[in-house]
């Protein structure tokens, strides 16, 4: 008869619960999937695409872990003013990596933006990220209003915006991403004819 060591017997234990595991539905993480239980149900008259969830962290489907395709490296949603939560259409954002690497994004009619895996796949933290002029329409004078003060930190592991902006400034959040104190002479406004809204 042969005798296994104990540390032997818990490996094998081990290893048969995680193909067991595997085997039933594949290696969750009950932090994860909580985190997404929190974003709750899709709008009722919004599709999932690029325009749905304006504003909620979109990394915590649309990463590796969380198997939404397409996968994600940066993504966020852009706002006119700290309140209203009014989208900004055609803001440009430049995202910067150490070696000097940069990519560019257009948020769409809802305000969304992303950049996938496939577009950066080398991507290296912390990033730095801007958005000159916001989307400021081009007959605004950009001396009339004030921009944002700009997030000097940097990014240093969470790809998506809201997962440190979200709601009204406070002692647990910067608040929302957003271009300017107040709206501009020629105001943002909703697109009607938008396939996603702000909730």
């Amino acid at each position: 008869m042969s005798v296994r060591h104990p540390s032997e017997a818990s490996s094998i234990v081990l290893l048969a619960f995680t193909v067991g595991m595997m085997a039933i539905g594949g290696c969750r993480s009950p932090v994860l999937d909580e985190e997404r239980d929190l974003l709750g149900d899709e709008l009722p008259d919004v599709e999932p695409s690029e325009f749905h969830r304006p504003g909620q962290p979109c990394l915590r489907c649309h990463d590796s872990a969380g198997g939404s395709e397409p996968e994600m490296v940066v993504a966020g949603t852009i706002f006119a003013t700290p309140e209203g939560r009014v989208p900004v259409e055609r803001a440009r954002i430049t995202i910067e990596d150490p070696r000097g690497n940069q990519v560019t994004a257009l948020t769409n009619c809802v305000g969304n933006f992303f950049i996938t895996r496939e577009e950066w796949p080398d991507i290296v933290f912390p990033l730095r990220v801007s958005a000159p002029r916001c989307g400021l329409p081009l007959e605004v004078d950009p001396e009339t209003v004030t921009p944002s003060p700009g997030m000097d930190s940097l990014i240093h592991r969470d790809g998506a915006c809201a997962g440190c902006h979200q709601g009204a400034p406070s002692a647990a959040s910067p608040g929302w991403v957003y271009c300017y104190a107040e709206q501009p002479s020629v105001p943002f406004e909703p697109d009607p004819s938008c396939p996603g809204r702000v909730p």
